[in-house]
């Protein structure tokens, strides 16, 4: 595994591996109250860990992958843990019918946002070229690094405004 691949898929292990799993812990105790505290303790404590050492529960993840000796395709695995990763960070609520909200959003975010979908725009190349490839020589592991590195553009353009959003 190259650096660059650990680097987007470290930042989407909290949100693709350990967030929903800790969700279905939370609902299924949602009426014993220590357990619900226990797993909210937990998360902040991964959130936390993930926040100070970037890629930590990525390189736990491989460590306990390694360690088991199970045959898992981390590039695959994580394209199929998107279905149920949490997207609530991505999501812009509350300034739907705000009449500024089109104005104050194209001038507080223009740049950023230009350079993410720049970045967008060569993993979307990247895909599309992958994929011609794929066809012609059936590397489905080359195809999932690059949906994977497109999903990643995608969920950073998400955020980028989302923060830039909360700046203002």
């Amino acid at each position: 595994m190259t650096s660059e691949e650990a680097g987007y898929l470290g930042a989407m292990t909290y949100n693709n591996l350990y967030a929903p799993v800790l969700d279905t812990l939370r609902q299924q105790n949602r009426t014993d109250d220590r357990a619900l505290a226990a797993v909210h303790k937990l998360k902040m404590k991964l959130a936390e860990c993930e926040r100070q050492s970037p890629s930590f529960l990525f390189d736990l993840t491989k460590q306990l992958i390694n360690q088991s000796e199970l045959n898992v395709n981390l590039q695959e695995a994580y394209l199929r843990m998107h279905d149920s990763a949490p997207y609530d960070d991505l999501v812009v609520v509350g300034y739907e019918n705000v009449p500024e909200y089109r104005e104050l959003t194209e001038r507080a975010i223009e740049l950023p946002v230009e350079k993410r979908k720049r970045e967008f725009v060569h993993y979307s190349k990247r895909f599309s070229n992958t994929l011609k490839t794929y066809f012609k020589d059936q590397n489905a592991a080359q195809v999932n690094i690059s949906a994977n590195q497109l999903v990643f553009q995608t969920v950073m353009v998400v955020r980028t405004v989302n923060e830039k959003l909360r700046r203002n």
